[in-house]
């Protein structure tokens, strides 16, 4: 997790640590290419990708990240596309990921549910850097989402996501819009 004091270089380490993972993620890419039947290569590449995928993980969920994200998505000539959609998904699950890690840092400091409620809304408040009407461009990303093992699955009723995360597993799902959890009771996991 980035350090989360103010004026913390969160983002900027995190973006170089990225492109270094990028990198080596190529390197691997050309050593596997080189040499398909060697499975120490094979293993390098997958060990590269799951590091790109973790460090792209903590650069969408930082406010940088986040920023980046929308602006990527209101550059995009085709807002229906594919590859818009699924700039919206990290959008989405950086959003979960951020205020999980604010809950997790009160927790640890021994806050109050109030404390913890309340890091959450701050991280929610400094991801979101709300604008005048007139400069919104994006649209707001609908629907829900169920985080499983594989990654984000989406859906656009609330009950098909219910059902998924309990079919999952998972003990919850999220609204793409805002970022929340929806928890699942007792009865229905």
């Amino acid at each position: 997790m980035c350090d989360p004091r103010p004026g913390a270089r969160c983002s900027a380490d995190t973006m170089k640590e990225l492109q270094a993972a990028e990198e080596r993620r190529t390197a691997a890419q050309l050593e596997a290419a080189e040499r398909p039947d060697d499975v120490d290569a094979q293993q390098r590449l997958r060990q590269a990708e799951e590091k790109v995928a973790r460090k792209l993980a903590a650069y969408d969920s930082s406010p940088r990240g986040q920023s980046d994200l929308r602006s990527a998505i209101a550059a995009a000539a085709d807002p229906s596309a594919i590859a818009v959609d699924e700039l919206r998904t990290r959008l989405a699950i950086g959003r979960i990921t951020r205020v999980d890690q604010k809950r997790a840092l009160a927790r640890s400091r021994g806050g109050s549910a109030v404390e913890e409620s309340r890091e959450a809304d701050k991280a929610l408040r400094r991801l979101r850097h709300p604008a005048p009407p007139a400069e919104i461009s994006e649209t707001p990303a609908l629907g829900f989402y169920v985080l499983t093992d594989t990654g984000a699955d989406r859906y656009t009723a609330a009950s098909a996501a219910r059902t998924a995360a309990i079919a999952a597993g998972a003990p919850n799902f999220y609204d793409a819009q805002t970022g929340d959890q929806v928890v699942l009771h007792r009865g229905e996991r």
